[in-house]
């Protein structure tokens, strides 16, 4: 059994793969939040991926990481150390000072050091940039005025270097890989004549013969292998670019997109797709080992979490679900309730909202 955690609303990751290519590991991964966890009375006896360290407050990586350290003392297998990993602001700085990104990122208070132009976004989501690119000290200052006006506290806010990527032809690649333990798994090249990448907006036979080139050679594995290293991260998506021959990061998502039916690109890109899935699921298994016969017994904490002093309805199941154990068969519920739901012509709960089914 693999269980994989997230903070609560952001279990659609793993839910959307194992609702698609994901299938056939469906009853060995177990969703679960941390929320889950911190309130269980007990921990099965399983392969634990802490994934979504970068949502977590502190104290919450502080109580995720005692988690972690219990796991480990009684045998587990783990991946990921919320208090060891690094989060994005210290990766970026620890790249640039190693000298690997041409680029650096400052926090507001420090972005005077900032080469220009810069784009801010914010430190712990994957929304990417929330400006264009500013060319002056003016345009910067205006923007996070602008940002702190719309709710957003300027300390979340991290000023970032542009770093241009661009090839001879204006095109821009993103690169993104997994590490799944110890194995790399490349995932996709996107390209664009924007700078900014979320989607593939450039699909050409040309292009889609090089991302398969780039799935199946998985040509940087040794350098991605030192950068995860350098993270402490075993699990999640590396983002990058290439300049001139040198790796540039833009961030490691440690609860990211996997795979869906939904990825676009359309049926060009499908054989990629295929072979990343067979790869995945290979790296997955080979994660989930024998774990000690015994389950792990968690100690009574004075401090609950949030979501169980909750009082709503839905939080109120989730406790009944976390006592009585029906969490650790909630996926399997779920996908038994599936076609009755529809032959009733009702939908399920939304992919995360914490029900039991």
């Amino acid at each position: 059994m693999i269980v994989y955690l997230t903070t609560r609303g952001h279990r659609f990751t793993m839910r959307m793969y194992l609702d698609s290519w994901g299938r056939p590991l469906a009853d060995r991964i177990v969703p679960l939040t941390y929320d889950d966890v911190l309130a269980a009375r007990s921990l099965r006896a399983a392969t634990y991926v802490f994934a979504d360290l970068e949502r977590l407050a502190p104290a919450e990586a502080t109580a995720a990481g005692a988690v972690h350290e219990a796991l480990r003392a009684h045998g587990m297998h783990t991946l990921n150390d919320p208090r060891r990993s690094l989060r994005r602001y210290d990766l970026l700085r620890a790249l640039r000072a190693r000298g690997i990104n041409q680029f650096a990122a400052y926090r507001v208070g420090d972005a005077g050091a900032a080469r220009f132009p810069v784009f801010v976004r914010c430190e712990n989501d994957h929304g990417g940039s929330r400006t264009s690119l500013l060319h002056d000290p003016s345009a910067l200052a205006a923007a996070i005025d602008g940002l702190v006006r719309d709710g957003l506290a300027a300390d979340e806010l991290l000023v970032t270097e542009f770093c241009d990527t661009a090839d001879g032809a204006g095109i821009y690649r993103k690169f993104s890989a997994f590490i799944v333990g110890d194995r790399v798994v490349p995932r996709h090249v996107f390209f664009s004549r924007r700078w900014m990448l979320k989607v593939p907006d450039l699909v050409s036979d040309a292009l889609v013969a090089e991302e398969r080139r780039y799935v199946e050679t998985n040509p940087h594995e040794h350098e991605l292998h030192a950068i995860f290293d350098l993270a402490g991260l075993e699990w999640g998506r590396i983002d990058y670019g290439v300049r001139d021959g040198a790796f540039q990061v833009w961030e490691i998502n440690t609860n990211p997109q996997l795979l869906s039916f939904q990825d676009g690109g359309g049926p060009r890109r499908l054989p990629s797709h295929a072979r990343v899935a067979v790869a995945l699921q290979d790296a997955l298994a080979a994660i989930d080992r024998a774990a000690p016969p015994r389950r792990l017994r968690m100690p009574r904490t004075p401090t609950r979490p949030r979501s169980v002093s909750n009082r709503s309805s839905l939080a109120i199941a989730r406790g009944l679900a976390r006592r009585t154990g029906l969490i650790w068969h909630e996926e399997r519920l779920r996908r038994w309730a599936r076609p009755l739901l529809a032959a009733r012509g009702t939908t399920e709960a939304p992919a995360d909202s914490g029900r039991v089914v």
